[in-house]
């Protein structure tokens, strides 16, 4: 993108990359889809719900992948079909989830609760539902683990024996059928090996109780397409690699559900800087954004940023701390060494926006900044409301 364009929006704001995420988008749905005869790729709702987003993923044959009533509803408005929409969480009402069922939706069973719902669907058909594996990383991949006893709350464990509980009261349920296993679980480290493990344990506590899966959801979690990380191909083929020594490969559908993988190299996000003040042996920049737009979680220290400067030169300084509008002390985006200095009107473009940002950012002492679409040389303005 032209850094002369990235002056003119208003600020705060993100800026789309269509040609980035057209790119993102059909890199990763290809790679599955050429190792996999059988493949569907969901764009995880949560990562990005920006309505623009989810039509441009639907038009491109992606599916929606919700976790709620709430992004249920939001995947019908954006025009998805209901059979093009994976269902999964625990925050599922009992409508939708029966709905979604009933309509060819890829349903996966979280709770214990789901699994009583099941009892009101059609009896005059089967159903076909899915149920999700839980996952303990720290048993499983040590090497990829969060944290010590990276366990999990979420699916249904198969050490403890909930997963045999469950999958037997869908066996004396004539008009429901299991046929689908989710794995989504993430790792530190977004590894090729952590797949590889997670896929291994999954087939083979099937094969271990006679069960040949007609799909299996591995969920998202994947890197995304950065250099010196896997690319869709590699995982693709790490994935083809374990599902072979299972079962034949055209005899599985894989469903993937990717987020950051695909959406979040293309945001940039553009913020100006405000106030410059000096004090205590350091220069504080104040901008219009806050470390909330690009950080919700404040774990990054690795922006990629450009500087575009509001005209003429500037001397290098040595120490500049920039902080974001909130009244937070600790809202600080950056701390810049032997930079040249920034002045009020100068704006700051960070790359790599798109993960978790517009999700997680509150309406803490302001409104969402604005979204921008950038196609053919144009920027143009688009809803960021959902």
């Amino acid at each position: 993108m032209k850094t002369q364009l990235l002056r003119t929006p208003e600020t705060p704001c993100y800026v789309i990359d269509e040609a980035a995420l057209t790119c993102s988008l059909r890199s990763f749905a290809t790679a599955m889809s050429e190792l996999f005869p059988h493949s569907v790729a969901a764009l995880s709702v949560k990562t990005n719900p920006l309505p623009h987003l989810l039509t441009r993923a639907r038009e491109m044959g992606y599916l929606a992948e919700v976790v709620s009533a709430d992004e249920y509803e939001l995947a019908l408005r954006c025009g998805f079909a209901k059979n093009r929409i994976v269902y999964n969480g625990p925050l599922k009402s009992r409508d939708t989830f029966l709905d979604a069922i009933e309509h060819g939706a890829l349903v996966n069973l979280e709770t214990f609760r789901e699994v009583g719902w099941l009892a009101s669907l059609d009896h005059r058909r089967v159903h076909p539902v899915g149920v999700r594996l839980n996952v303990n990383v720290s048993a499983i991949s040590p090497d990829d683990q969060n944290h010590d006893e990276d366990m999990s709350r979420f699916g249904f464990s198969a050490e403890s024996g909930e997963l045999d509980a469950v999958l037997a009261a869908i066996g004396e349920m004539p008009h429901v059928r299991f046929e689908r296993l989710h794995l989504h679980r993430n790792s530190r480290t977004r590894s090729r090996r952590f797949y590889e493990r997670l896929l291994d344990y999954a087939l083979g506590l099937m094969q271990a109780r006679g069960i040949t899966l007609r799909q299996i959801d591995v969920g998202g979690g994947f890197h995304s397409m950065l250099p010196a990380h896997p690319t869709h191909r590699q995982y693709a083929e790490t994935l083809a690699r374990v599902v072979t020594r299972y079962q034949p490969i055209d005899t599985l559908t894989l469903i993937t559900e990717p987020g950051n993988a695909v959406v979040n190299t293309s945001f940039t996000f553009v913020t100006q800087v405000i106030d410059v003040k000096h004090h205590d042996g350091a220069c504080f920049v104040t901008v219009d954004g806050s470390r909330i737009d690009v950080d919700p979680l404040f774990r990054r220290n690795d922006h990629t940023m450009r500087i575009v400067s509001s005209g003429g030169t500037a001397p290098v300084v040595e120490r500049q701390i920039v902080g974001g509008c909130t009244c937070l002390e600790f809202d600080r985006l950056m701390e810049l060494r032997h930079q040249p200095a920034l002045r009020p009107g100068d704006r700051l473009a960070l790359s790599h926006a798109g993960a978790y940002t517009l999700t997680l950012t509150p309406l803490f002492t302001r409104h969402w900044p604005a979204v921008y679409s950038y196609y053919n040389g144009q920027l143009t303005r688009v809803s960021n409301r959902y």
